[in-house]
């Protein structure tokens, strides 16, 4: 967990000194007429955003308490509106996104990070896993604001089933088990720079048992 963590965190840093180098040189090169011009159009023109990201993610565990962990992991998306002709499409988001992210759960009794339990309750090793199926639409409120609503369905992967209650299915099984659950959520992007936006994305994944909650933070790169 914590090699993924530093390396998320390291591929946010060199995004965004990439970003600021490009914008540099742009600028000496005379190219770029003005910083706060060129954020709006840049979530305009943006046809693939990958995003680290980290957050937090809670949910009933098998006593029934609800509890909290952290989570990693990368969200990518792909915006289709640009590749349209008709500019009239411009502030507007459709696309699909996907990614995933990572949690260690640990024992019922861990702390955040999934660590240290002070009783053997539940699995010790328990780890989470979610990737988005999601379908995802928004628009820009403003010039370097935009705000999208996604869902579809997210796959899940518990290495011990009873670690979260997702339900009387799985909630009894001590083994590992795959599971696609409907989920919702928005997104929110700020953008920094030409190439770098600031990204937030709570999600609720909608279970036979109890909603899981995902909320994360990190930083988006546009690709194209």
């Amino acid at each position: 967990m914590g090699k993924l963590q530093t390396g998320i965190a390291l591929a946010a840093v060199v995004i965004t000194a990439s970003a600021w180098a490009q914008d540099y040189d742009d600028d000496m090169g005379g190219a770029t007429t003005g910083y706060a011009s060129d954020v709006g159009p840049q979530l305009r023109r943006e046809v693939v955003g990958i995003s680290p990201q980290v957050g937090v993610v809670s949910f009933n565990d098998v006593t029934g308490n609800y509890t909290s962990r952290a989570t990693a992991g990368m969200n990518i998306a792909f915006n289709a509106t640009p590749l349209l002709s008709d500019s009239e499409w411009s502030p507007f988001y459709m696309g699909i996104a996907t990614g995933a992210y990572y949690s260690h759960l640990g024992a019922t009794t861990s702390n955040f990070f999934g660590t240290d339990p002070s009783a053997s309750i539940g699995s010790r090793g328990a780890n989470l896993l979610v990737v988005p199926a999601n379908l995802k639409a928004g628009i820009n409120i403003m010039d370097n604001v935009r705000l999208s609503a996604h869902g579809g369905g997210n796959v899940t992967y518990r290495s011990s089933a009873n670690a979260i209650n997702f339900g009387p299915a799985t909630s009894s099984d001590t083994g590992s088990v795959w599971r696609m659950y409907p989920n919702a959520g928005a997104d929110l992007e700020i953008g920094l720079s030409r190439n770098v936006a600031l990204s937030a994305r709570p999600d609720f994944t909608f279970t036979t048992g109890n909603t899981l909650f995902m909320g994360t933070v990190g930083l988006t790169a546009s690709l194209l």
